[in-house]
């Protein structure tokens, strides 16, 4: 497998953050699955977990898996509903937790999973309970960096003061100790240590 030049930067930048030993490993909006099969070749990775909301992102994933005959790694159609309701069913609770790119469809939903959290709360309780040590985070948090349509949808909502990085924030600081780790792109890189219940 090799990535094309900006995965490859993306994954250097991620895989940096990661622990010495990780022996789980889930991708929350996982794609065509390449961190998750990148996760499950690591030595001491026993699961290496992908979710996603579109089947023939699951599908590819799990085909590719096959095929190159790797055994830690799991792809599910599901969403950080299913996952957080049941996260032993998925293998978790997971020592690394990846979301890259995909929080804004968390809370506002999208074409292909309308369900909108609307609440950074809400997210990041259900994330902390897959989580069992470090998240690794990225996502447009300014309403002027969403995509199009979602852009008009919260513009329409009035919520510029809370879909915000400050507002993110101060509320990812009830659930994780919060460190700047650079960008991707042009969205702030997030390494996120769950807090001690």
């Amino acid at each position: 497998m090799f990535p094309s030049f900006r995965l490859y930067e993306r994954l250097r930048a991620v895989t940096a953050l990661y622990p010495k030993t990780m022996e789980s490993f889930l991708d929350l909006g996982c794609c065509r699955g390449y961190f998750v099969l990148e996760a499950a070749g690591r030595p001491h990775c026993r699961v290496a977990t992908g979710i996603d909301v579109h089947e023939p992102f699951v599908s590819i994933s799990n085909r590719v898996s096959r095929y190159l005959g790797i055994r830690t790694s799991r792809f599910y159609l599901a969403g950080l509903d299913d996952v957080s309701r049941e996260p032993e069913s998925y293998g978790g609770p997971f020592q690394v937790v990846l979301l890259l790119g995909t929080y804004h469809y968390l809370y506002w939903g999208s074409r292909l999973c309308p369900r909108a959290h609307h609440s950074h709360r809400e997210i990041l309780a259900r994330v902390s309970r897959v989580c069992a040590s470090t998240l690794i985070f990225s996502a447009r948090l300014e309403i002027d960096r969403l995509p199009g349509s979602l852009r008009e949808q919260a513009a329409a909502a009035g919520e510029t003061d809370v879909y915000s990085t400050a507002s993110f924030l101060e509320t990812a600081e009830e659930f994780f100790q919060v460190r700047e780790a650079g960008y991707l792109g042009k969205d702030p890189l997030l390494l996120m240590s769950r807090m001690e219940t």
